[in-house]
């Protein structure tokens, strides 16, 4: 899990050059962090150098700090996010490659499911609100325990504790009591099931659709300069 250096390519003009004189002091002082094993404080340097400049090498020292703190997600999805920036060079690529591979192993799931009558819910995990899409099925977490709740508007209506092992894979089910209209909702008429979502748009089938975003990206993705 080495932590490489950043380095400059090609002569920047002044602002970039100011840009990066910051980017360089977040990311010299967040390697000194790790030099020290604080990894969760060298991760939010790392983030906010990455925010500035959101260089490869960058991204897999983030996901390092990130790894080492047992943020396994968070590294397994920035060591993605490497391996598809055409920009990453083949040092850097090498080692985000390596490193994904010991981190998709720890990698958890987690499968909350609604019991009862869910409607009008917000699941959250550890505080933090899910996709209603990942309600259901399957979610990368971290390893460790977890907190799950279940909100109507600011009330908690269920929640539970589940321990996640290192790769293992947990369900958590939750009875949610039905769903009483407020006065506040009476007064504003939502008082039946959630609105019906808008309908999907139609897939796009044409083969030349495909063809002309890709042209796009490979024009982009040539164009692009900065630090690899």
């Amino acid at each position: 899990m080495l932590l490489v250096a950043l380095v400059h390519a090609a002569p920047l003009r002044a602002e970039e050059a100011t840009d990066t004189a910051q980017v360089r002091a977040l990311f010299e002082e967040a390697l000194g962090l790790a030099d020290e094993g604080r990894w969760d404080e060298a991760a939010d340097l790392f983030r906010r150098a990455y925010d500035l400049r959101p260089a490869p090498v960058i991204g897999y020292n983030l996901a390092s700090a990130r790894a080492r703190g047992g943020h396994v997600v968070e590294a397994a999805e920035m060591l993605e996010r490497v391996l598809r920036d055409s920009a990453t060079r083949e040092g850097t690529r090498r080692r985000a490659q390596e490193l994904l591979e010991t981190v998709r192993p720890r990698v958890g799931r987690l499968t909350i499911r609604l019991d009862g009558d869910p409607q009008r819910t917000t699941v959250l995990v550890d505080g933090e609100e899910v996709s209603a899409a990942l309600v259901g099925v399957a979610m990368r977490v971290d390893p460790g325990s977890h907190e799950v709740t279940v909100q109507r508007g600011e009330d908690v209506v269920a929640s539970g504790d589940v321990d996640v092992d290192e790769g293992g894979s947990e369900t958590l089910a939750l009875e949610v009591p039905p769903y009483v209209p407020t006065p506040e909702d009476v007064a504003r008429g939502a008082t039946g099931p959630d609105p019906r979502p808008e309908p999907e748009p139609e897939l796009v089938r044409q083969w030349w659709f495909w063809t002309s975003i890709v042209a796009a990206v490979l024009v982009v993705a040539g164009a692009a300069t900065g630090i690899g």
